[in-house]
């Protein structure tokens, strides 16, 4: 050793320590570059370029990353799109608006998803392989989404369900299995109002219930041409009748305007009317509907208050 001077001239085997310590951070030590101490603000390992909260031992286990903020605003919009889609389905009647929604839909969620990935792409938060992804796939976007962030699962599988949904209720899939008896029951739960036989009606009890009040010995049957389906239903009117029509035999065509597209919204109309084997023309088949749909419960009510009445007064004057 050749002399002491506060260790600055500490020579041993071609060792050298510190020459002179006034906080600056020591060298790296020969096989060991894994930590660089930066004045306690946080640590940087080497091949691994995460961020720590500040603080701690470099030795120690580091601390959990902070995984930044995200905007979801994209990406809620691309999961709830599809139910919306259904819910608007409802005014989409014809088949061309329906393909027309749903090729919106599929747009839309790719521009959503390809904005979110535009920006964290230029944030420098993600790959620029994952716009691709987006424009691609979006539901397979937003799993690699959060699995880049330590998001979870709770996004891609929200996105699974309405997806799937979205799959099976659509218009287009529910019409392909439709069969006689969905129109037959569709018709059946249809409420008066819905064939239109006043403008100001809002009749809501269903055509099978006033059919079944008056029509014994029902018969439904559906047939289907073009894009008309029919539901044609025969009977006998029931002694309950106005007796104009008591014990004749009446047939009632309905039609649908079905071109194979959401069932759930077609148009229902009352085509064609036969009493006795006679076709009745438009305006009585028109008044016979209204009479036996709107009219004849009230008749019979009236009938019904009188003959009480009448029953009453004939009580009293033999009391």
């Amino acid at each position: 050793m050749n002399g002491y001077n506060g260790y600055n001239n500490y020579n041993n085997n071609g060792y050298t320590p510190y020459n002179g310590y006034h906080g600056s951070p020591p060298p790296q030590q020969g096989g060991y570059p894994g930590y660089q101490h930066n004045g306690g603000q946080g640590y940087q390992q080497q091949g691994f370029n995460a961020r720590y909260y500040g603080g701690g031992s470099p030795y120690g286990a580091p601390m959990r990353p902070i995984i930044p903020n995200l905007k979801n605003n994209a990406v809620y919009y691309a999961i709830f799109l599809p139910l919306l889609a259904l819910f608007l389905e409802s005014f989409a009647i014809s088949k061309y608006l329906g393909v027309l929604l749903w090729a919106l839909v599929l747009v839309f969620e790719r521009i959503a998803v390809y904005g979110d990935a535009k920006e964290l792409a230029a944030q420098n938060r993600c790959p620029e392989s994952m716009k691709t992804l987006a424009a691609i796939a979006p539901i397979v976007y937003v799993f690699r989404r959060n699995q880049l962030f330590s998001r979870g699962v709770s996004q891609f599988v929200a996105f699974c369900i309405t997806a799937a949904l979205a799959i099976f209720q659509n218009g287009f899939v529910k019409s392909l299995y439709a069969s006689p008896q969905t129109f037959i029951e569709m018709t059946k739960e249809r409420p008066v109002y819905s064939l239109s036989l006043e403008d100001d009606s809002r009749n809501t009890d269903t055509i099978g219930d006033k059919l079944d009040s008056y029509v014994n010995e029902q018969d439904w049957s559906y047939n289907r041409f073009k894009n008309k389906s029919t539901v044609i239903v025969t009977g006998v009117f029931s002694p309950d009748a106005p007796d104009d029509y008591k014990d004749k035999d009446v047939t009632f065509t309905f039609t649908y305007d079905f071109d194979g597209y959401n069932i759930k919204s077609v148009s229902l109309s009352l085509d064609k009317c036969e009493l006795s084997g006679s076709e009745l023309d438009d305006d009585e088949c028109k008044k016979l509907a209204k009479e036996l749909f709107e009219q004849w419960d009230n008749k019979v009510s009236d009938d019904e208050s009188s003959s009480d009445a009448e029953q009453n007064d004939s009580d009293l004057k033999y009391a």
